[in-house]
């Protein structure tokens, strides 16, 4: 299993309405062994957890959200909030893979470069 460091997923940073689009480049994806990894700050979290409902149930597409409340607070405070989501994405994304992204602000955009 690759790392995200090394490997990393595809990455697209897109609003709710682009929902859509995402479906079926992940279901083109998934066709190709790959999964959608979903991560989202704040309200955005709870798009992407909506998200991850529909690409799975509706799509199905294998995804996962990274919005793990007690796992993002941990990390948080640990390591400091620029990396809540570098671990988690370095820990699960493979070749291939999916990386949605959801934010209003662009603070998200730290994660891409941190290591995503």
């Amino acid at each position: 299993m690759s790392s995200a460091s090394e490997a990393g997923p595809k990455r697209s940073t897109c609003a709710s309405t682009a929902g859509h689009r995402e479906g079926r480049r992940s279901r083109a994806d998934a066709q190709n062994g790959g999964k959608a990894l979903l991560i989202g700050n704040g309200g955005s979290a709870a798009i992407v957890s909506h998200m991850h409902n529909d690409l799975c149930k509706m799509v199905g597409v294998r995804a996962m959200c990274l919005t793990e409340t007690p796992l993002m607070t941990a990390l948080a405070n640990d390591d400091g909030y620029e990396t809540v989501f570098h671990k988690p994405i370095s820990m699960w994304a493979d070749r291939g893979d999916l990386l949605i992204a959801v934010s209003k602000l662009r603070r998200i955009e730290q994660h891409r470069e941190g290591g995503a």
